[in-house]
């Protein structure tokens, strides 16, 4: 074990994606995220950076010319977003106006806790908790 704490300056989660437009579109238009950049034509792949202004932390959505890898979503890969209860159900209105419907998720804690769960564009599970 390290003598000290590790001190993460800022965290990057990447993943595929088949559609990048409809993926960004999704974060940024319906969820609310900010696009915070991207890149074209590196090496074969397309990306984009989505996530808070402010905060410590993004996104990086890729696809690549060749269509792999194929995104294999499962009920449990998730992102959560904690946000304040009004936040929760602006989001969901958004997200169900565009047909992206909530779900029961198949693990109650979700649900006991106020929880929404909506699928990307990619199937992945994107969950809305309330934080107040």
């Amino acid at each position: 074990m390290p003598d000290s704490a590790l001190t993460v300056r800022t965290f990057r989660v990447a993943r595929p994606t088949t559609d990048l437009i409809a993926i960004t579109a999704f974060y940024a238009d319906l969820v609310g995220l900010a696009r915070l950049g991207g890149f074209a034509e590196h090496n074969g792949y397309d990306g984009a950076f989505i996530g808070p202004t402010e905060g410590g932390w993004h996104i990086e959505f890729t696809r690549h010319e060749s269509g792999h890898p194929v995104p294999t979503p499962t009920d449990e890969d998730l992102l959560v977003l904690y946000l304040d209860t009004e936040q929760v159900a602006a989001v969901s209105a958004r997200l169900t106006s565009a047909g992206h419907s909530a779900f029961a998720h198949p693990n109650p804690y979700w649900a006991g806790v106020g929880a929404l769960a909506h699928r990307d564009p990619d199937g992945y599970v994107l969950v809305l908790c309330p934080t107040d």
